[in-house]
């Protein structure tokens, strides 16, 4: 069978989840997936997510199967201080080849990591059953080269897969480029309040000296 992941909402064929323990593994990237701007309590975000492949062994048989994991949804921006520079790209690949430009992402599809699974917070499915689950918080370099199985498909090569109106490393949709600039606006709008009360104190701070009487 296909390692495949759940898709709720989707035309894809949704197979049973089983959640990779909590644990340090040495993986393979099999996939990045683009999953466009998406708007958030916080905002408009361009999310995306990586996908590894682990192979875990099986206490009774003794045989490795390969399992699939991931990250949450990520903002696709690198910069020093997004999440993917932090704590995927920065331990992972290092500084010097993610160079001063644009990364293109989808070179690491085929690449070794070591990969921090974490626990998620259960949470209630659609039957009603509480759900398990875990995620990849944290990529480091790999200590060993792991080939994938061949068995995972891509998201974009699954029938019915539909690409999104936005990629995520685009500048989004209009909404989302039209509350960048209010947030720039706003924030130019802050800095200069701020800029016109220090300059307003410091004038006061001089007229005081000014006005001191030598003795």
């Amino acid at each position: 069978m296909k390692l495949s992941v759940n898709t709720n909402g989707s035309s894809f064929e949704k197979r049973e989840y089983v959640p990779v323990p909590a644990d340090i593994y040495q993986a393979v990237c099999v996939d990045i997936e683009d999953m466009g701007w998406k708007k958030g309590s916080f905002g408009w975000k361009g999310e995306i997510k990586f996908y590894f492949e682990v192979f875990v062994e099986n206490e009774e048989t003794g045989e490795e199967k390969a399992m699939l994991t991931k990250t949450k949804a990520k903002n696709a921006v690198i910069s020093p201080r997004s999440y993917i520079y932090k704590n995927i790209l920065k331990s992972w690949i290092g500084d010097e080849e993610l160079g001063s430009g644009k990364f293109d992402l989808s070179t690491l599809i085929g690449r070794s990591a070591t990969i921090v699974v974490e626990d998620g917070e259960p949470f209630t499915g659609s039957n009603g059953e509480e759900v398990e689950w875990t995620f990849v918080e944290k990529c480091k370099a790999a200590k060993l080269d792991v080939k994938p199985s061949g068995q995972y498909v891509r998201v974009i090569e699954r029938e019915g897969y539909e690409a999104p109106e936005y990629s995520a490393f685009t500048s989004g949709p209009p909404e989302a480029i039209a509350e960048r600039e209010a947030k720039r606006a706003e924030a130019k709008a802050e800095r200069e309040a701020k800029k016109i009360v220090k300059d307003t104190a410091k004038e006061l701070t001089k007229e005081d000296t000014d006005d001191e009487v030598p003795f």
